[in-house]
């Protein structure tokens, strides 16, 4: 029978330690899309599932939600990436994306309460995507008296739906936004009053991940932080660049 109907072997075998495997191994590497809604509502669909229309088109239906509630957080990420989920107590908790259920485009999704061990009243104000090997070197953090704070980013590549301080914060300051940074970029910080400073990332030492940060913006009274964002600007300081 083997003269007759054997053939080469189509498989090869090779002597060597049999690896572990993690059940993120399992998980294709895929695009997907994560959007939360203002109630702490969490959703994860394929990133196909929305698809290029012309100008003028009716669009479709994202999410289904109550009607008091709507879209506050919306981000790519791949199926491998770490999601971190920033809270206005100076919290951080992450999950990998493919953790977060998958559901069709117009489900309502989960409960973030069920995903994360979050407390009462605490809020999601930030939520971003860390992916192995991409980039990110630190994470700033702002919180609405002006304190800023930057990480190295590698101090947030291990965390747990359990959560960890990201900042300790003062009195009943709160965190207003994070950003992830690549070294080399600028930081505009803006307040409720209109108020506004930049200055370049490599003027905020880098300081461990439970402390509290130092002063980046002075605020007057009755003022406070509402927003922070990053971009790469040139290199030389402007009159308003800031040491911190």
């Amino acid at each position: 029978l083997k003269e007759k109907f054997g053939d080469e072997r189509k498989t090869k075998i090779y002597k060597a330690a049999i690896g572990e495997f993690s059940e993120e191994d399992l998980v294709p590497k895929e695009e997907t899309l994560i959007t939360v809604t203002q109630t702490g509502y969490i959703k994860r669909v394929p990133r196909g599932t929305y698809k290029a229309q012309r100008r003028g088109g009716k669009g479709v239906v994202g999410m289904t939600t109550k009607e008091e509630d709507e879209i506050e957080h919306i981000l790519t990420a791949t199926t491998h990436d770490t999601i971190l989920f920033f809270t206005d107590k100076g919290r951080v908790f992450g999950t990998k994306a493919w953790e977060i259920p998958e559901t069709s485009r117009q489900a309502k999704g989960q409960a973030l309460v069920n995903l994360l061990n979050l407390e009462q009243e605490e809020q999601i104000l930030s939520i971003l995507p860390l992916a192995k090997n991409g980039g990110g070197k630190h994470l700033i953090l702002v919180t609405a008296s002006g304190i800023v704070k930057k990480t190295p980013i590698s101090q947030y590549e291990n965390l747990r739906v359990s959560g960890l301080i990201a900042i300790r914060l003062r009195g009943t300051d709160k965190l207003v936004s994070a950003h992830i940074t690549g070294g080399d970029e600028h930081v505009l910080i803006i307040t409720k009053k209109g108020k506004a400073i930049r200055f370049p990332e490599t003027n905020a030492r880098p300081m461990g991940r439970a402390t509290s940060g130092v002063a980046g913006m002075r605020m007057e009274a009755k003022d406070e932080v509402i927003a922070m964002e990053s971009h790469h600007g040139n290199r030389k300081n402007r009159p308003s660049d800031n040491n911190l």
